[in-house]
C-alpha cells in the first residue's frame, strides 16, 4: 500500500566466514536444516534444506546451526548480497505452515 519497494535476500548469504570453502546451516523446524556450500564467498550450492545427518560427513569447514556457536549475519553484507540476487519467492514458506488463504 505504501509503495515501498523491497529486496529478498538469503539469511544464508550475510553469515561471512574468513575461508575459502565452507557451509552454512540455520535451523529451519521439523528437525531440517537451510543450507548452502560457499567458495571464496560465493554461494554454489543452495539454499537447499535436508535433514543434519545429510551434511554432517561432508569434508568442508561448518558454521551456523548445530555446528558450534551460532552466527549471525551482518546487515551490511545482506545489503551488498542483496544487489546481486533476484530473489522472488520466499524459501522459507513451506507446507503446511504456508497454504493460500483460499484453502483455510
Amino acid at each position: 500500500a505504501r509503495q515501498i519497494p523491497w529486496i529478498g535476500v538469503c539469511s544464508l548469504d550475510g553469515i561471512d566466514i574468513d575461508s575459502d570453502s565452507y557451509l552454512v546451516a540455520t535451523d529451519a523446524r521439523r528437525k531440517e536444516i537451510y543450507y548452502a556450500r560457499y567458495q571464496d564467498g560465493i554461494r554454489t550450492q543452495g539454499p537447499s534444506v535436508c535433514a543434519p545427518s545429510e551434511i554432517k560427513d561432508l569434508d568442508i569447514k561448518k558454521f551456523g546451526f548445530g555446528f558450534g556457536d551460532p552466527l549471525y549475519p551482518s546487515m551490511a553484507l545482506l545489503l551488498a548480497k542483496s544487489k546481486t540476487q533476484d530473489i522472488k519467492q520466499p524459501f522459507y514458506l513451506r507446507r503446511p505452515d504456508a497454504i493460500e488463504s483460499s484453502a483455510r
